[in-house]
């Protein structure tokens, strides 16, 4: 059987770096496979690889904190995972605000604590069947 795969977006505020370097190290050792566009290789298309690699995951992970959550970008990557009709986790930074903020109403959510618990939280995930 193989290791399921959690496309994590990454944030933009270098705050937040740290953390998911240690998130995605920890969801490694729940052995999931993790990709974020950091795996884009130069030369590539940031849009299609986006898109192909949406396809293949099994579950979207979006940390959102208030400097990344109004970025183009993060829309881009969270429509697209609406779209191609992955389940979502966004993981949120204590100081989150929810109200405007499109894809986080009305989804399991988690709130950005220790690394290591939220990459337990997400491996779990994994596990349980998809809501229809």
């Amino acid at each position: 059987m193989s290791k399921p795969t959690v496309f994590v977006s990454t944030p933009f505020d270098p705050e937040g770096a740290d953390w998911v370097r240690r998130f995605v190290d920890a969801l490694r050792k729940q052995e999931v496979n993790v990709w974020s566009d950091q795996s884009i290789r130069q030369g590539e298309e940031w849009g299609e690889s986006i898109r192909a690699a949406l396809q293949a995951c099994d579950l979207f992970v979006g940390v959102l904190s208030p400097q990344n959550a109004y970025n183009r970008k993060v829309y881009f990557e969270m429509g697209a995972a609406v779209e191609a009709g992955k389940r979502l986790i966004p993981i949120l930074s204590e100081d989150f605000e929810r109200a405007g903020v499109p894809f986080v109403h009305h989804r399991r959510t988690l709130t950005k604590g220790l690394p290591e618990v939220a990459a337990r939280e997400v491996a779990s995930a994994l596990k349980e069947p998809a809501a229809a």
